[in-house]
């Protein structure tokens, strides 16, 4: 149905204004097209503030990323399948006074995914995305009362990212359309039903970076009210040349740097630590992938390994 009617828009476009379908077209028809899951970029799940030394601290986060689906690509846009739904989970160690080390686990289900452009192509098998990988952040106390302090955090995680290859096969496409079927103009301006085959689908890793500044301020006379902060991230996502008439040795997938900002609230609770963010990163809709405002929620338990010899903070939340 929702094809459908986007195909109805494509021909009332077209009929309406020709030289502006020309120029962008409802699908760019190419030669192949290229697709894959890839995971949501978004700032690390932290909240600035390490636990204190002897602390495992073991966590689970649920992310939420909104994408903007371009409805008119061009030729050689990104074409990707992006995770709304992210699972982040983490386990961290303090070896040393504001100094927390350990891994990060992610994982989306295919079925989380939301195409970043109209003609977007499936990914057979429907398989999930996860990463795994090493993490470090260091908080640093900006007054004795470290009431304000500024948080740093950075991960590097391998990414198993799936993707596949079409090629142009318009015998595919019955004259009555359906699925399977896209809506394109041809190389004579005439807008025609068209169809792809599958020509290859397989696997590759990618790593993938984090890096974040948490500056935080924490309410009571021990931070014992928990701590608002905010968050200013670099991460690497992933990109891909979707409608192309050049075939590839393997994927089009290449990498994008993204610049997010956002804020949050954190705070323990006994043993227990809660956080939630609000985010957003610095791009538009001309982006290659248009993400929208997304959120964090996060809680996990802090786990005494042992007991510090030394002073210990007289203010941490």
């Amino acid at each position: 149905m929702l094809r459908e009617t986007f195909a109805r828009t494509c021909l009332f476009i077209a009929a309406a204004a020709p030289a502006v379908l020309a120029a962008t077209g409802c699908q760019p028809l190419t030669t192949y097209r290229y697709t894959a899951v890839v995971p949501a970029a978004r700032p690390i799940e932290w909240d600035g503030r390490t636990a204190r030394p002897g602390t495992l601290r073991v966590e689970g986060t649920l992310d939420g990323t909104t994408v903007g689906e371009k409805l008119f690509p061009q030729l050689h846009d990104t074409a990707v399948l992006v995770p709304n739904w992210t699972l982040d989970g983490a386990a961290t160690l303090a070896v040393a006074e504001h100094v927390e080390i350990g891994a990060r686990v992610a994982y989306s289900s295919y079925d989380w995914t939301t195409p970043s452009a109209n003609g977007t192509m499936p990914v057979p098998g429907n398989p999930s995305s996860w990463g795994i990988g090493p993490e470090v952040r260091f908080t640093i106390p900006l007054d004795h009362q470290h009431h304000f302090a500024l948080g740093i955090a950075g991960n590097l995680m391998q990414f198993q990212t799936p993707y596949a290859e079409y090629e142009l096969n318009q015998n595919t496409c019955p004259a009555t359309g359906g699925d399977g079927c896209y809506l394109g103009l041809d190389q004579n301006g005439n807008l025609v039903q068209y169809g792809y085959t599958l020509h290859d689908a397989k696997s590759e890793s990618h790593w993938l970076y984090s890096l974040g500044l948490y500056p935080s301020y924490a309410f009571g006379d021990h931070g014992e009210y928990g701590h608002a902060f905010a968050v200013l991230g670099l991460t690497a996502g992933l990109g891909n040349d979707g409608f192309t008439n050049m075939a590839q040795n393997g994927s089009t997938i290449h990498g994008t740097n993204i610049l997010q900002f956002g804020g949050g609230y954190g705070i323990n609770i006994e043993m227990l630590h809660v956080m939630a963010m609000l985010y957003k990163p610095f791009n538009d809709s001309d982006a290659e992938i248009n993400y929208g405002f997304g959120f964090q929620i996060g809680a996990g338990v802090n786990l005494d390994l042992w007991h510090p010899t030394g002073k210990e903070d007289a203010a941490r939340d």
